[in-house]
């Protein structure tokens, strides 16, 4: 669900990006934090794409093969599934995740994806951001400073 939305800010920053470098030729430094910048993007991106769902495979390979954690050379003595812990067992008893995620899904997913309230707010609290940036705008002052800094 979340891939098209991931892919478009990231091209949406890496053409931003292109553009401040195409337009920044004056100032040679901003051109060439654009052009970093792009190339930084780029290859976390790739690494969202390709890097990560294999890391969380092999992960996946190791808890299969019953191998811990941080010392994933090592064999767990008895496997993940057999704990014998009284909070495990309570949980499992409990069914403690299963109640925990259907309560997301039934309530906390559906107040956010449908309710007025929470679309009205986060507006409200966007359109709060753009007036503050706005008001705060005017004391910004433009070009740099005609003084050395390094004084």
């Amino acid at each position: 669900r979340g891939g098209p939305s991931i892919v478009s800010t990231w091209l949406t920053s890496v053409v931003a990006f292109g553009v401040a470098a195409v337009f920044g030729r004056s100032m040679p430094n901003l051109s060439a934090f654009s052009l970093l910048l792009i190339v930084t993007l780029t290859l976390s991106h790739l690494g969202m794409l390709f890097v990560f769902p294999a890391m969380l495979a092999l992960s996946e390979q190791r808890i299969a093969e019953g191998r811990r954690d941080l010392l994933f050379w090592r064999v767990r003595k008895r496997p993940f599934s057999e704990s014998s812990t009284l909070l495990t067992q309570l949980v499992r008893k409990l069914h403690l995740g299963r109640r925990l995620r259907t309560a997301f899904k039934k309530h906390y997913a559906r107040l956010v994806e449908d309710s007025r309230i929470f679309r009205i707010g986060g507006a409200a609290i966007y359109a709060l951001l753009v007036v503050t940036g706005l008001a705060l705008l005017r004391d910004v002052g433009r070009g740099m400073p005609d003084r050395d800094l390094a004084r």
